[in-house]
């Protein structure tokens, strides 16, 4: 393509060589083309020459620098899509370790939560049964403490109604009696 080219460019030169020459012989004056036939062919040799020594020496170096150039340009590209693509892999790591981190301090607060109701739901029933067995036993001491003063009461009148003197005997003979009697008569109510 490039020696097609330069057959081109030779034959045009060379026409041109032979107009300024027939030129020239009819007493034109001369100008930039005015010369022989072999001027022509010189012009054509020299500047064949001249393209392929600066296709050897100047366009071959040029071009290889310049897809050397093109080459570095391509793999620099690449390195950067590939930094581009590993950068946006390790944010989509980082924001699925983000997730995974909230979602696990989210359950293990819930948990936390959960235990810390269950504890104290554990901690009202036992103040619940220790108040229940606490007033359970103030009734009962409460009642003892009824029976036996109303054990002292009757004995008291028994001593003013009977006259005389009970002794230690009568008296807890007599208070067993009186308990039982209203403990029946206070079971009997109930």
């Amino acid at each position: 393509m490039a020696w097609f080219r330069t057959l081109i460019l030779a034959s045009v030169l060379t026409g041109a060589a032979f107009a300024s020459e027939a030129a020239h012989g009819a007493g034109e004056e001369p100008d930039l083309f005015s010369g022989t036939l072999a001027d022509a062919l010189w012009t054509v040799v020299a500047f064949v020459v001249l393209v392929a020594v600066l296709g050897k020496v100047a366009w071959r170096p040029l071009i290889e620098s310049l897809q050397a150039r093109q080459t570095q340009i391509e793999t620099q590209l690449d390195a950067a899509d590939k930094s581009r693509t590993e950068a946006e892999k390790l944010m989509a790591d980082f924001k699925e370790q983000g997730a995974t981190l909230l979602r696990e301090a989210s359950e293990r607060s819930q948990r936390e939560q959960k235990l810390a109701a269950e504890k104290a739901q554990e901690e009202i029933t036992v103040m619940r049964r220790q108040a229940m067995e606490d007033i359970e036993n103030a009734r009962h001491a409460a009642q003892e403490q009824l029976w036996r003063e109303a054990g002292d009461v009757v004995l008291e009148l028994g001593t003013s109604v009977l006259g005389h003197a009970v002794t230690q005997a009568d008296d807890g003979r007599m208070m067993d009696e009186a308990i039982a009697k209203m403990k029946e008569a206070r079971q009997g109510n109930a």
